[in-house]
């Protein structure tokens, strides 16, 4: 009798054993996936694991699972790395106390709205992107090196604990305010789509990389951060920013602010320079030598001296008040967008590496676009439209320009050799040809008929066909086509294309 007893209470305790032993994981999908990753060693879904074959894993990624109970990992207890990414989570709590090994954690892209890390002293890695977060305590996480919080629902956070942070981004919450003076070893910084409007960055001095787009900034005072390598504040409210001592800034971007001025003479290693929409009216760039490009559209730039940009592979000054704008000094140009302005001449002839010109909507007369490498430009990154005043382009090939070059005004030809008149020539003396278009002779009319000095007729190729010193002028020996007629006069000289039929 005492030795069935003993069998009994033996199979008691091994089944009591058993059952200790197993840890409940409710959502089949969570299940599903430690069976395709191995860790279920039954292989069956039954809602239940050995806890022996959870206990001892360290890494467990079971991102996309589409998992909305994550019960059971409570007893994951040696895990270093958990990844979370893309599921379907609705619970209200995450709760990782049950896993203070935990030193890398990404749950991205998720409906987490309280998380609780407590007991997770060991995380170094920390990625909640695009959840539901309204607060989150990390008091008792100091070794946090790289923490983003991107997209979620913040209205403060408390990060004083936090001084190892070298990565942190908070974009796109409801952030008023954030302090950041404990955080020194920072490197990485974004903070753009929040409700900032100040910012200290005094403590900061170690920033490579500083993003504050969208945000309600006046002023910001980067100078304690000399080691910033980009920045970006675009959509913000600026009226000032100081840049001084950043000699290693390398990007910098402004779209979208209230900047009238901008000291960027300490600024040497500038590479990239974004200000378009803005207010300003000039801008030195003189001791910008190694810019390769720059964007200042919607502006009311007047001039810009690009002398010793040489660099420059594109430059955007789209909807300025250009008047003038030399290119001459900047052999590496590949792309020039310049439409809407007033310039009246431009010469690209010393572009060689050109690939897109745009001067659509300017006040053009002349145009020099012979620089040798005419074929790179296609004709869809040719535009010179609306330039009513612009009737020679002076090119490589005639041919080439005629076929591919298609936006340009009715009228316009190309040549080889435009005739160089200025605008004052222009305006000196007024004139018409008639009939026009003519046939075997054209008559120039003038105000003074005595002032007439002498008529030179060019061909579509810029050359010189025909000179003649009457008001009447014989074209009968000239074939049909379109020409340009350069009428002197005592007041000055002026050009007019004329038609042969």
């Amino acid at each position: 009798m005492k030795i069935k007893l003993l069998s009994l209470t033996l199979i008691v305790f091994s089944l009591s054993c058993l059952y200790a032993q197993q840890t409940a994981i409710p959502d089949s999908n969570f299940e599903q996936a430690l069976i395709d990753l191995g860790i279920d060693s039954d292989g069956t879904i039954n809602g239940v694991v050995l806890t022996s074959d959870i206990n001892t894993v360290t890494n467990l990624d079971v991102s996309n699972q589409s998992i909305q109970n994550l019960t059971g990992i409570e007893d994951f207890t040696a895990l270093t790395e958990l990844i979370l990414d893309n599921n379907s989570y609705s619970f209200a709590d995450l709760d990782l106390t049950g896993n203070p090994a935990l030193t890398y954690l990404s749950s991205r892209t998720n409906q987490i709205d309280n998380i609780n890390l407590s007991n997770n002293a060991l995380l170094t890695y920390l990625d909640l992107n695009e959840n539901e977060l309204t607060n989150l305590d990390l008091s008792n996480n100091p070794l946090l090196t790289y923490l983003d919080l991107t997209l979620n629902d913040l209205i403060s956070i408390d990060l004083t604990n936090n001084q190892d942070l070298t990565f942190l981004s908070l974009s796109t919450n409801e952030l008023t305010s954030v302090d950041l003076s404990n955080n020194i070893a920072l490197t990485e910084l974004n903070l753009s789509n929040n409700d900032l409007v100040s910012l200290d960055l005094s403590s900061n001095t170690a920033l490579v990389n500083l993003f504050v787009f969208g945000c309600l900034l006046t002023d910001l005072d980067v100078s304690n951060n000399t080691a910033l390598e980009i920045l970006g504040a675009t959509d913000n409210e600026l009226t000032s920013i100081n840049l001084t001592g950043l000699d290693q800034l390398l990007s910098l971007g402004l779209i979208q602010n209230n900047l009238a001025t901008i000291d960027l003479s300490t600024n040497i290693a500038l590479r990239s320079l974004q200000i378009a929409e803005n207010q300003f009216q000039t801008i030195d760039l003189s001791n910008n030598t190694a810019l390769l490009t720059i964007s200042a559209n919607d502006n009311f730039l007047t001039t810009v001296d690009l002398s010793t940009n040489t660099e420059l592979t594109l430059i955007n000054f789209i909807r300025n008040q250009l008047t003038s704008l030399d290119v001459t000094n900047n052999i590496n140009l590949q792309n020039l967008n310049v439409p809407a302005n007033q310039l009246t001449s431009l010469d690209v002839s010393n572009n060689p590496d050109l690939l897109v010109l745009n001067v659509l909507e300017n006040q053009l007369t002349s145009l020099n676009v012979q620089n040798g490498n005419n074929v790179n430009i296609t004709g869809d990154f040719f535009l010179a439209l609306n330039n009513p005043d612009l009737d020679c382009i002076q090119v490589d090939d005639v041919a080439y320009s005629t076929a591919n070059w298609t936006f340009v005004d009715p009228g316009v030809v190309f040549s080889l050799d435009c005739p160089n008149l200025s605008i004052e020539d222009r305006e000196k003396e007024s004139f018409r040809l008639y009939p026009n278009p003519a046939k075997n002779q054209f008559t120039v009319q003038l105000t003074n008929p005595s002032d007439l000095q002498g008529v030179k007729i060019y061909n579509n190729l810029g050359q010189l066909v025909m000179t003649s010193k009457d008001i009447i002028v014989d074209i009968s020996k000239l074939t049909s086509g379109l020409y340009m007629v350069e009428v002197g006069t005592t007041k000055g000289k002026g050009i007019k294309k004329l038609i042969i039929d």
